[in-house]
C-alpha cells in the first residue's frame, strides 16, 4: 500500500508539471514563469522576495534576472530607501510579453476552479495548509 505522502508528492509533481508544460508554450521553464509572474503580480520587488516566495536560490534569481535583462523584459533600479538594494521590475516589453500568457493562465485557472467549485477548492487549500503545518511541526 502506497504511503499517502507519496501520493501527495505525486499529485504535487503532476500539478507543477502542468504549469511547466504551460510555460513551455511561451518558451519558458517553470522557474522563469514563476519569476516573471511574481514581478507581474507585485510590481517593483527585491530579488530576495522572489527567491523567498518560490524557494529559489539567490544564484537562480540572479541568473533569471540577467537573462531577462538581456532580453529587455526586466530592469533593475536602486532602492530609494536603501542604496545597497536593487529593485526589479518588468519593462514595457516585459509587460507586453506577459499579457497573453497571463490572460491564458487566468482563463485556465478560472475554468479549473469553477470545475472543482469554490467550496471544494477552499477545502483543498485549508487541508493542505493544515497538513503542511503539521508536517512542519514534526520535521522542523
Amino acid at each position: 500500500m502506497e504511503n499517502k505522502f507519496d501520493q501527495l508528492s505525486q499529485e504535487i509533481a503532476t500539478f507543477l508539471n502542468r504549469y511547466a508544460r504551460f510555460a513551455k508554450r511561451y518558451g519558458l521553464n517553470l522557474n522563469e514563469l514563476r519569476f516573471l509572474y511574481y514581478l507581474a503580480q507585485h510590481g517593483q520587488v527585491a530579488p530576495g522576495e522572489i527567491g523567498n516566495h518560490w524557494s529559489l536560490a539567490k544564484q537562480t534569481v540572479t541568473s533569471l534576472f540577467n537573462k531577462f535583462r538581456r532580453q529587455g523584459l526586466v530592469e533593475a533600479t536602486i532602492d530609494p530607501h536603501d542604496a545597497r538594494r536593487r529593485l526589479l521590475t518588468l519593462t514595457a516589453a516585459g509587460q507586453d510579453f506577459l499579457k497573453p500568457l497571463l490572460a491564458d493562465l487566468a482563463a485556465a485557472e478560472t475554468s479549473a476552479s469553477q470545475t472543482v467549485g469554490d467550496a471544494r477548492f477552499d477545502e483543498v487549500l485549508t487541508g493542505l495548509a493544515a497538513l503542511s503545518a503539521a508536517l512542519g511541526d514534526n520535521l522542523d
